[in-house]
């Protein structure tokens, strides 16, 4: 009897714990929004992620106090995500530039630079720039060029020339954030791009910043893809001949027809000729 007493003891105890962390599939958002206050650990995961999924506004306020103040890593990270999935919003862009500049957790700052596109498509790319100078964290860098890439924010530009420029920077994020500087398009990021096509010590560096002007080709990338089809590297001069393909200018024809006189490689002065002929037509 005393043991049968014990486990009803025990599990008296445990069970509000238990309802804490199973929630219904029929929950209203009133009870969602109980178990963000007093759920147990897994129940706050799920309330956020069910409330992103109803994408009501109304919810913004008390998922994003969870974002910046729940003491479990898995829990702001699915609440960041909630709000994405609500969209576009002053209020979340609030709660997601905070925890980009101030969560001690690389993994949330990754997911948040991921979630500011969305909850601040026009302004997110101060914070992006922001996060870029100063975080401590190589791979929440990258991941701030590669989302400053995708929104070709302006505003992150001077933090982007900063990198490229930076030879003590590493190689992997001044590399992404070439393609990010192309990606933003200003005449200045270009000149920098054409100048490290062709001057950069770095092959990587070289190589990253010809693809680049390959595929985004700008009316003044002309001369400097010219020069580039004299490269001693063959990737670079090959990507100098694409460029000027997707160019379309006639002028480059003349240059490729002369480059294509010295280059050792019978397939690329083969590939320059072909190319000099479609832009002649």
């Amino acid at each position: 009897m005393r043991s049968l007493l014990v486990a009803v003891a025990v599990f008296s105890f445990a069970s509000p714990a238990l309802a804490r962390d199973a929630i219904p599939k029929d929950s209203s958002t009133k009870d969602l929004l109980d178990y963000l206050k007093n759920g147990g650990e897994d129940a706050r995961k799920e309330a956020c992620k069910r409330l992103g999924e109803r994408k009501d506004p109304a919810n913004i306020s008390a998922i994003g106090e969870l974002v910046l103040k729940d003491a479990s890593l898995k829990v702001r990270v699915e609440c960041v995500q909630a709000l994405e999935r609500i969209g576009q919003n002053p209020e979340s862009a609030k709660f997601v530039r905070e925890a980009l500049l101030k969560d001690p957790e690389k993994k949330m700052r990754e997911e948040a630079m991921d979630s500011i596109q969305d909850v601040d498509p026009e302004g997110g790319g101060v914070v992006a720039g922001q996060v870029l100078a100063s975080d401590k964290e190589l791979n929440v860098r990258r991941q701030a060029c590669r989302t400053i890439e995708r929104r070709s924010w302006k505003a992150a530009e001077a933090a982007v020339l900063k990198v490229v420029g930076d030879s003590s920077e590493s190689l992997e994020l001044r590399k992404s954030c070439v393609q990010a500087m192309v990606a933003i398009g200003s005449d200045h990021g270009y000149a920098l791009a054409h100048k490290m096509m062709l001057e950069e010590q770095n092959d990587d560096l070289r190589k990253e910043a010809s693809a680049q002007i390959e595929h985004h080709p700008k009316a003044s990338s002309l001369e400097p893809l010219c020069k580039a089809l004299k490269d001693k590297n063959d990737r670079i001069a090959s990507n100098a001949v694409n460029g000027l393909k997707n160019l379309g200018m006639k002028e480059g024809a003349k240059c490729l027809r002369e480059a294509a006189k010295e280059v050792k490689s019978d397939r690329l002065a083969g590939n320059m000729n072909k190319t000099a002929a479609e832009l002649e037509r």
